[in-house]
């Protein structure tokens, strides 16, 4: 519905922005026809207007990756589930509805009074006209090919140029215009300016009616006259033609008014380039080039890893981590609130090793969430100088060719206890996926990240037990690096099988020593995946897809989630119910830039029962979308989804 109401709000400004063009330029001028053809052309053209989305063309589309948080759904919370939980969105389109829907049944209500005028007095046909004769005071008006007079109409040569007016309004069609922007009306009914869209319109016909009684010989003095005289009835029938409707004053000017110069009709060609500047602003998405793809896929077949390079900081990940604790300090005025936070800043690494468009993306107070935007107290001048004052790194390559790269810094602020309270704070939230290290640099697998990826290609072996059943996936293996850089206490947090968490664990374990230069432990996380190259063969746990042709990147607003509202919608299948079957489902979902969900895979399951109320709530859910730079754009995420029965029921 969002997306719904900003493609009514964008086509109301085209429809404001043609009016004025009209209003001031071209509006007093004598070209009726062309005058109205204007205004039918460009009411349409805004609602087309917005319907364009042209995208700049890629290499590939930018796609992002996030986890989310479980989402725990059993009998107990969907049944305790909040109902009035309405975003100012939801508010807003109830209010947009309710609006059309009085406009609706207005513009029906209106149709069924001609009708009832029609059956009950029905139609008589005098010279060649049809006309319906009605009880009551009302000026005459037309609906498309009949006249609406009342009884006390005397028929004489001073009325027949009625007649002859309304009869205009019969041959031009002037009805279909008013019907059309009837409708239009129902849709913009908020809009101010669609009521003077259409009261001009009105004004044109019966500028076009004036005119053609003119054109039949009538003297204009006596018609003038007449014109006059008609202001007493009453204008019953607003989708009618009522002869005396709009204002006197103006017809009567534009009656004598010389005719416009040809050449003014120029004007006209102004709205070319005034349509083109509104399609350009509204629907043309500029997107971001990809400048770096990547794979990173255990074959099964060669046990090898094809991958590009990542930018590297001169001297490793332990360098990068000296140069940050010489440079980030905390203001003094942010130690005094005691709260610590943290600041996410993007910048890209050029072709050349330069660093480019560092920005301040996101930050966050402990206990809070993340916010687009700055954390203030000067912590972000810190965070931002430091970015822009690092050494050339070494660019990243893909295919052998150096490219631009967007990467990401997260940057810790508060003394030492205040770092103290974060870490425990955080130390057990499932949420929060980071190394925790109190030292001042952060430990390094020898020869850096790319090294690691190498020995863990080379090192790894696919189960073959695995291999026949097809079992994939995604192991991820926590470990501890202790002072001197041995590595111990590797567990699952995150399983996929028996055989396959042994081999990650047996490859992880057997890691050399890292380069760990402060005297503390250090806790750390890494994802073992497991992929088949056999597309065709049987997953039993499916594997999270790979981010081959997706950009390794961070966005500034990762797609947000109402989780009330999943819940809400959400069923327990009942044969698990009755099974006492309960497990988690670990959803990958691919959200788009308009929010709805594209893709949604099962990356792991407890049980396949689940899969399928998992995934048809998930379709049926709409996302806030992710935002990069200011712009909408595609993103995956992560969703666990957790089946829970209540105590009794298991």
């Amino acid at each position: 519905m969002t997306t719904t109401l900003i493609y009514l709000l964008e086509s109301g400004i085209c429809l404001l922005t043609f009016y004025l063009l009209f209003k001031l330029l071209i509006s007093k001028d004598t070209f009726f026809s062309v005058n109205r053809t204007y205004l039918l052309s460009t009411g349409i053209i805004s609602f087309m207007i917005p319907m364009f989305n042209y995208s700049a063309p890629l290499v590939e589309e930018p796609i992002y990756s996030f986890p989310f948080e479980t989402i725990v759904v059993s009998v107990g919370n969907i049944e305790k589930t909040v109902e009035n939980d309405f975003s100012y969105w939801e508010i807003i389109a109830i209010i947009y509805l309710t609006g059309l829907s009085i406009f609706l049944i207005r513009f029906i209500i209106q149709l069924l009074q001609i009708y009832s005028l029609i059956r009950k007095n029905g139609i008589n046909k005098i010279d060649g006209y049809k006309i319906v004769f009605s009880d009551g005071k009302f000026s005459p008006f037309s609906f498309f090919n009949i006249i609406f007079l009342d009884n006390s109409f005397e028929y004489n040569s001073r009325t027949s140029q009625i007649l002859v007016h309304e009869k205009v309004h019969i041959d031009k069609k002037h009805t279909l215009d008013i019907l059309l922007f009837e409708l239009i009306t129902i849709v913009q009914w908020f809009n101010p300016i669609i009521w003077y869209y259409k009261s001009a319109l009105k004004e044109l016909h019966e500028y076009q009616a004036d005119e053609g009684v003119i054109a039949m010989g009538f003297d204009k003095i006596n018609y003038q006259k007449l014109i006059l005289e008609q202001i007493s009835g009453a204008g019953l029938f607003k989708m009618a033609h009522n002869f005396n409707y709009l204002s006197i004053k103006r017809r009567l000017t534009m009656l004598t008014k010389s005719r416009t110069r040809k050449l003014a009709i120029l004007k006209l060609l102004m709205v070319i380039p005034l349509s083109l500047i509104l399609a350009i602003s509204f629907a043309c998405s500029e997107n971001e080039d990809v400048s770096f793809l990547w794979d990173d896929i255990h074959d099964s077949s060669s046990n090898k890893i094809a991958r590009d390079s990542f930018p590297d900081f001169p001297g490793g990940w332990s360098a990068r981590a000296k140069y940050f604790a010489n440079t980030i300090h905390t203001p003094d005025e942010f130690i005094k609130r005691g709260i610590p936070g943290k600041v996410t800043v993007r910048f890209d690494v050029m072709k050349d090793g330069s660093i480019q468009n560092a920005r301040v993306a996101q930050s966050v107070e402990m206990g809070k969430e993340w916010k687009r935007g700055e954390l203030g107290f000067g912590c972000d001048e810190i965070a931002l100088k430091a970015i822009k004052n690092m050494p050339k790194w070494k660019p990243a390559y893909y295919n052998g060719k150096a490219v631009d790269m967007t990467m990401t810094e997260i940057f810790l602020f508060g003394d030492d206890k205040m770092k103290q309270e974060w870490n425990e704070f955080y130390r057990n939230q499932p949420n929060w996926i980071e190394s925790r290290s109190y030292g001042s640099s952060m430990p390094e697998f020898p020869g850096g990240r790319s090294k690691m990826i190498d020995y863990l290609s080379s090192n790894l072996k696919y189960p073959e037990q695995s291999r026949k059943e097809g079992t994939q996936g995604t192991v991820e293996v926590d470990f501890t690096i202790e002072p001197d850089g041995k590595i111990s206490n590797a567990r699952i947090a995150k399983s996929i099988s028996k055989e396959l968490d042994e081999e990650a664990l047996r490859v992880v374990s057997s890691m050399p020593k890292w380069k760990n230069e402060t005297s503390n432990k250090a806790e750390m996380k890494v994802p073992v995946q497991f992929k088949l190259q056999d597309e065709k063969s049987k997953v039993k746990s499916a594997s999270v897809p790979s981010t081959k042709n997706v950009r390794v990147d961070q966005i500034d607003e990762m797609p947000q989630m109402d989780i009330q509202k999943f819940i809400k919608n959400f069923k327990y299948p009942e044969e698990a119910r009755k099974q006492g079957i309960q497990g988690t489902v670990m959803l990958r979902v691919l959200v788009g830039p308009d929010g709805k969900t594209s893709t949604i895979e099962v990356v792991s399951t407890d049980n396949e029962q689940l899969n399928e109320s998992a995934i048809a709530t998930m379709k049926n859910t709409t996302f806030t979308p992710g935002k990069n730079l200011g712009k909408n754009v595609s993103a995956w995420v992560t969703v666990p989804v957790k089946f829970k029965l209540q105590d009794k029921e298991k």
